[in-house]
């Protein structure tokens, strides 16, 4: 197989795509498939930096290029077959005016146009890409981010008393805002990791919560938090995937997350299931998940048979598929 180009924003601004095609390429090379990766030379959006990045992918990938995702547009004047990643959709959910139509052009309707292949993480994206852009429908594929092969089952007895609530992330979709009062008067610990926010601390302090909050966590730290937890928290209102539902199952705990798509795509059957947007919902599902022990040993044992679906060697075939039917294409 020819040489595939991975193609990232400016290094170090998209940690988890990054992390995510690093898991991609660790699977690849132990196929014999060498990657190169491309590291934009510009990050700040503007028309010379977009051109510049533009013109410096052309000048570099002469063959399977693979645009990992956010800087869609770096593709438009690429020689040879390309794949794109898109990983959600949320300038086209939420933006309005110019600005929408600048990234529904530029990032979205261009870069799919000269694209072999789009892929993307999720049926709910691939559904919301083919509603924008229904002329593309039949070169947009499913191929899920792959569970991070450091992520194993290790036994913790739950602790009923005070569990501990693991949540990653702290953007507004994370939903921090409803799980917080909802924790009010819970006997736990709530570990928050990601960007601090000082609303995100008043409010944990106006509701007495027990917590501890966490930043710039390396991997084998945000590991260890899993591994440590009684309960993985993510009732998220946006997502593209949602990676800790399968990795919190990984590790062989216990996960609520949202009854909205992508999360219950990703979770299977194997989480416990709550309204985002209810504050007593969210509560419920907590208080379920302390008091009943067998439905804990049911969700333990789905969410072990779930993670299958997302194991690197399943994800790693997918995209050796695809590579090969671009070869065979050309």
């Amino acid at each position: 197989m020819k040489d595939v180009f991975f193609v990232y924003r400016k290094s170090g601004l998209n940690y988890s795509i990054e992390h995510v095609f690093n898991t991609v390429e660790s699977g690849l090379r132990k196929e014999n498939v060498l990657v190169k990766n491309i590291f934009l030379p510009y990050a700040r959006v503007c028309v010379s930096n977009l051109l510049r990045n533009i013109l410096y992918v052309k000048r570099l990938c002469n063959s399977i290029t693979h645009l990992t995702g956010d800087t869609h547009y770096a593709i438009l004047l690429c020689k040879g077959k390309v794949v794109l990643t898109i990983h959600d959709t949320r300038f086209l959910d939420f933006e309005h005016g110019l600005k929408k139509m600048i990234f529904k052009w530029l990032w979205f309707y261009l870069p799919m146009r000269k694209a072999s292949y789009v892929t993307c993480i999720s049926n709910e994206v691939r559904e919301k890409l083919i509603s924008y852009f229904p002329r593309f429908k039949d070169k947009i594929h499913i191929i899920y981010n792959p569970l991070d092969t450091n992520y194993n089952y290790k036994f913790k007895l739950f602790n009923e008393g005070c569990p501990i609530i693991l949540h990653i992330g702290t953007a507004e979709n994370k939903n921090l805002e409803r799980l917080i009062p909802a924790l009010k008067g819970i006997n736990c610990e709530l570990h928050i990791v990601g960007k601090y926010r000082k609303d995100i601390e008043d409010m944990l302090r106006f509701y007495s919560i027990r917590y501890v909050y966490k930043c710039d966590l390396s991997n084998q730290e945000i590991l260890d938090e899993y591994m440590n937890c009684d309960i993985v928290s993510f009732p998220s209102l946006y997502e593209g995937f949602g990676m800790p539902i399968i990795e919190g199952q990984a590790v062989g705990r216990v996960v609520f997350t949202s009854d909205l798509e992508p999360m219950k795509e990703i979770a299977g059957d194997a989480a416990l299931l709550v309204d985002p947007y209810s504050i007593e919902s969210i509560r419920n599902g907590v208080m379920k998940l302390i008091k009943n022990h067998h439905y804990r040993d049911d969700l333990i044992k789905r969410g072990l048979e779930n993670i299958e679906r997302f194991k690197l060697p399943v994800i790693v075939k997918c995209y050796m598929d695809l590579y090969a039917k671009l070869e065979r294409e050309n």
